[in-house]
């Protein structure tokens, strides 16, 4: 919905651009090739704009269908108009590893497993309570010889292996199933302590790429739409170098809502991680680059 808005918005401009360049084009004061960008720009505009509005009626009809709802509960579905703002602050790594700790629903489910076999066997076995660590880690490297400085970020999570106390029992007087159910139990716990590496550093990776975007790029764009403004408004400038400004424009705040919505959706992935039901993260970086037609300008 809110990428529909937008575009609907730039796609007012693209028309607007678009007339008045075939006006101007009419009485002489254009070439074809300056008309020709405006309606490319305008064409653009609108292939963004149909998109977006298949979009948002794919994106409805798909979650009509995970929520099962017939046709009455589907009209009467209401989603909000944009997406939540970011919080101020990312997850604490310490915070996602003792989530992780109390709800990981494979590990648990891998330790009843174990418990149940070894009770099946005769065996009376304990295992320490697993815990999943996850830190920050921050190294910095000096260059003498040049002298440079760099620094590397990155996040680590350690899962602490569940301590067997075998009770003087001999590993091999444990039967298959039971050995197999250890196994799993330890396979389980190294699986997890990969998909949170991932999936962490995945929603941190989005969160500071997001909250660049709305703290650094689009603030700029702001200020520089501001200036070319009163350029425009003190005849400095044309109506059609203000358009050009504003088609540069477009990149950043589509790569700025491009951007919030990975967040949440690496945010998503980190919450199913953390209850054991790890899924695929993958960031893509959209370029807020100026174009090179509003450069020609």
């Amino acid at each position: 919905q809110q990428t529909l808005k937008y575009a609907k918005q730039v796609y007012d401009s693209a028309e607007a651009g678009a007339e008045l360049a075939k006006r101007m084009q009419g009485v002489g004061n254009f070439n074809r090739i300056t008309r020709a960008r405006e309606q490319a720009f305008y064409a653009d505009a609108a292939t963004r704009l149909s998109t977006a509005q298949h979009q948002v009626t794919a994106s409805r009809e798909e979650l009509v269908r995970l929520l099962g709802l017939d046709e009455s509960q589907a009209q009467a579905l209401k989603l909000p108009e944009r997406l939540p703002d970011l919080p101020k602050q990312a997850l604490d790594p310490q915070a996602v590893g003792s989530l992780a700790t109390k709800a990981r629903l494979d590990i648990r489910l891998a330790q009843t497993a174990l418990d149940g076999a070894a009770k099946a066997q005769g065996l009376n076995m304990v295992t320490s309570f697993t815990d999943i660590e996850l830190t920050g880690r921050r190294n910095t490297t000096f260059d003498n010889a040049e002298g440079t400085r760099s620094t590397a970020r990155g996040w680590e999570i350690d899962v602490r292996l569940p301590l067997f106390d075998w009770g003087g029992m001999q590993r091999d007087a444990m039967n298959a199933r039971t050995l197999a159910a250890a196994n799993q139990l330890e396979g389980t716990v190294r699986s997890a302590g990969s998909s949170l590496r991932e999936s962490y550093s995945a929603y941190r990776t989005a969160y500071d790429v997001a909250r660049h975007y709305r703290d650094e790029v689009v603030p700029v764009r702001k200020v520089i739409a501001e200036e070319n403004q009163l350029r425009y408004n003190g005849m400095l400038i044309s109506a059609f170098e203000l358009l050009a400004d504003a088609r540069d424009q477009v990149g950043a705040v589509t790569a700025a809502l491009d951007a919030q919505q990975q967040f949440w959706l690496a945010d998503a992935a980190l919450q199913a991680s953390v209850i054991g039901r790890p899924t695929n993260t993958t960031l893509s970086v959209t370029t807020s680059a100026p174009s090179d037609a509003g450069a020609g300008h």
